[in-house]
């Protein structure tokens, strides 16, 4: 299943989450972060922004926090690396899931940093998107940079709650 906005079942639960991916999809600018227990369509909803913003012709990216880590090592052996970081401080939208998940190295906090404070620095001409399971609160780790920026008051955090909506064999498909 390719992730559509139209394939997405509004509810009580994730009215306000829909509503922010569509307007970032239209006109991407700010930082949106979704936020709740496994299941409730976080990634659904970033998968369907990056798909009806590329069939707008509005450049936009998705990528796990880990895959994206991958892809930015693997490019820098490519001789790749400073194309695809420049590309990911300047994309008009990237989507950013399971922000929460990745263990980084110092390299990878570093390079993480690099990216998010480039896209802070442009939160109104671009939109960055993230996914995860808990709340964006400052916890002492190395994350709490990102989470300061996360609840600047340009930035939308939603949470989105409800019960497991995954269909059952249903598979999600960004770009």
């Amino acid at each position: 299943m390719r992730a559509r906005f139209g394939t997405y079942k509004r509810s009580a639960h994730n009215a306000a989450a829909l509503d922010a991916c569509q307007e970032v999809a239209r006109h991407p600018e700010g930082w949106v972060v979704l936020w709740g227990h496994y299941g409730t369509g976080k990634t659904h909803l970033l998968a369907a922004t990056v798909n009806e913003a590329v069939k707008s012709n509005i450049a936009a990216v998705y990528y796990t926090l880990p895959d994206l880590l991958d892809r930015l090592r693997g490019s820098y052996d490519r001789n790749e690396y400073d194309p695809f970081l420049a590309r990911l401080c300047s994309v008009p939208i990237l989507a950013i899931d399971e922000i929460d998940k990745a263990r980084a190295t110092a390299w990878a906090n570093e390079k993480i940093y690099q990216m998010i404070d480039a896209r802070y620095r442009a939160i109104s001409s671009q939109a960055t998107m993230f996914a995860m399971n808990s709340s964006p609160q400052k916890t002492g780790d190395d994350m709490d940079y990102i989470y300061s920026r996360m609840n600047d008051w340009r930035s939308r955090v939603i949470e989105i709650t409800g019960g497991d909506v995954r269909p059952i064999g249903g598979r999600i498909h960004a770009g």
